[in-house]
């Protein structure tokens, strides 16, 4: 009897334990935890950033320093209608990378609401002073702006150095800074007039794109594209020889990869080379083609440049804005129409 007495004691303390231990679980339920630097967004440039404590949230009018530490805090962009509100804070970090191999700490970062239920916007600056940011506001759709263009985006497609489709290319589309859009329209207006149409194979690059190609450069065993895009060179030089960085101007919206099309034919002008082929090929002066094959590089080069745009020495179709807008920051919306929305 006394075995049984004692068993049902301490059935019951067993009882009386897990009830209190659900009832503070089920307490702790309706509060807003402090913020601990991680936004509700996965596998996001925002995440794991910090250790904070803000408190400021959600009604676009309160200012709450250190709010995600950094990170613009969880629920980006669903600030209910008042005031623009701000949230800003210095990251303190941990030690981590982020996707692009960057250290967490000493950065600052920004959440800023514009109230209305309007999009947030997130910003955060890396101790090497390295801006990025999800702010299409100054960007347009190239279909629109530069309707007579046709387009080829290669990283939404499987034909491309890398075999898959790239991150962040969530359409078939282009955009562009306003800037750099407007001088492409008046470079597609006088092509047209010379018999030549513009071809984009790609325009504003997400950062999470050129993170895809950073995680792709690092695995050498997958090679399915080397025949097409490097059939000359080991995968392992492709970071040394500048092929693959961990930053692309793409990233800051004013540089656009792109090729003529003949009018008459409707075929790509012969430029004695493919685009994305790594190698001296692709070098704008490279002396191994034909005096045709040269005059018709020269041809797109004279058109961008008359209109703004400066060449690089590596590729001969790719080409940036001179004067562009946002020189030192890199930007990490996807390529989509819904981006640029308004």
């Amino acid at each position: 009897m006394t075995g049984k007495r004692n068993l049902r004691s301490y059935s019951r303390i067993y009882f009386a334990i897990f009830m209190a231990v659900c009832l503070s679980i089920a307490c702790g339920c309706g509060e807003r935890p402090a913020a601990q630097g991680q936004g509700d967004a996965p596998d996001s440039i925002w995440e794991e950033i910090g250790d904070g404590t803000g408190a400021g949230f959600a009604d676009g009018s309160e200012t709450a320093p250190g709010f995600a530490d950094g990170v613009g805090g969880s629920d980006p962009g669903v600030n209910a209608a008042g005031d623009a509100g701000t949230y800003a804070g210095a990251a303190g970090g941990s030690g981590e990378k982020d996707p692009a191999g960057n250290f967490m700490e000493d950065r600052t970062g920004k959440n800023t609401g514009a109230g209305n239920g309007e999009k947030a916007v997130n910003e955060v600056t890396l101790a090497d002073g390295t801006r990025l940011s999800d702010d299409a506001s100054g960007f347009v759709l190239l279909s629109e702006a530069v309707p007579d263009a046709l387009q080829e985006i290669r990283y939404y497609s499987t034909y491309n150095f890398v075999g898959d489709r790239i991150d962040g290319y969530e359409e078939p589309s282009a955009l562009l800074t306003k800037e750099a859009a407007s001088a492409l329209k008046a470079v597609s207006d006088d092509v047209m007039a010379q018999g030549y149409r513009l071809k984009i194979y790609d325009a504003y690059r997400p950062q999470q794109a050129v993170d895809h190609f950073v995680r792709w450069a690092q695995d050498p065993y997958d090679m399915r594209m080397k025949q097409d895009f490097y059939p000359e060179l080991d995968k392992s030089v492709l970071f040394r020889k500048g092929y693959i960085a961990r930053r692309s101007g793409h990233s800051r919206g004013s540089t656009v990869d792109l090729t003529l099309v003949d009018n008459s034919t409707g075929l790509d002008v012969d430029m004695g080379g493919t685009f994305d082929h790594f190698g001296n090929l692709s070098h704008p002066d490279y002396a191994g083609i034909t005096p045709e094959q040269s005059a018709n590089r020269n041809l797109l080069r004279n058109a961008m440049t008359a209109r703004g745009f400066k060449p690089i020495s590596t590729e001969w179709w790719h080409f940036t804005l001179a004067n562009e807008p946002y020189p030192g920051t890199y930007f990490t919306f996807p390529v989509s129409s819904s981006s640029v929305a308004h």
